[in-house]
């Protein structure tokens, strides 16, 4: 995950934050399959 965000060159904390919650989001819902 971390390595990704990286890559996409997105260092704003806020950016960040989010994408950290909807990375979580993504990983419950692959878990609940």
């Amino acid at each position: 995950m971390e390595i990704e965000k990286a890559m996409r060159g997105e260092p704003a904390p806020k950016k960040r934050k989010e994408d950290a919650n909807k990375e979580t989001r993504i990983q419950n819902v692959i878990a609940d399959r």
